[in-house]
């Protein structure tokens, strides 16, 4: 039934019934105790039948590495779907938290992150926590210029008024030079 219902156009149809068999296994607690093996399986189903099905990436990858911590199923299927879907930020924020939280690959994170900033339609909280990263390593001089770089670009009021204080800091601390 899949192959011959994506094959007469029903992609989106066929995809929302392996959904749905995909919520049914993962709710089922009995398929706990091995904990959930065949996740991928269903996940790769609805993402074959529907490769632009976003939510099966970010909830099945969030699933797979924060709740059963099988990381490199998260991250393989998070590349399947930047694969399918390369311009969606937030599968490489997803793949960034994984590397960042659960790997402590800060320099992996920042470079999706940074990736990330480039799409029109990110989030401000990518520009914050990116500029919440550089201050644990960079130099004060450079992070003043991130956040001056924020402050006149960002489209958000919240991060211009947080960036214009964490700019104010750095002057009050005294901790930047000549920039």
């Amino acid at each position: 039934m899949h192959i011959l219902g994506i094959s007469f156009g029903f992609r989106t149809l066929v995809a929302d019934m392996e959904y749905i068999l995909f919520l049914q296994y993962y709710g089922d607690w009995r398929y706990s105790k091995t904990r959930h093996k065949d996740l991928l399986k269903y996940l790769n189903n609805i993402t074959d039948a529907d490769p632009n099905f976003i939510f099966a990436y970010t909830y099945g990858s969030a699933i797979l590495a924060f709740n059963l911590k099988r990381y490199d199923e998260a991250i393989e299927l998070i590349k399947k779907g930047l694969k399918y879907n390369p311009k969606f930020w937030r599968l490489r924020l997803y793949l960034g938290a994984i590397m960042y939280k659960e790997r402590g690959e800060t320099i992996k994170y920042v470079e999706f992150l940074e990736k990330a900033l480039q799409y029109e339609d990110h989030p401000a909280m990518i520009e914050r926590i990116l500029g919440n990263i550089y201050e644990t390593y960079k130099k004060p001089d450079e992070v003043c210029l991130y956040w001056i770089k924020i402050y006149k670009t960002t489209k958000d009021k919240y991060t211009k008024k947080f960036a214009y204080k964490k700019i104010q800091k750095l002057i009050k601390d005294k901790k930047i030079g000549n920039i």
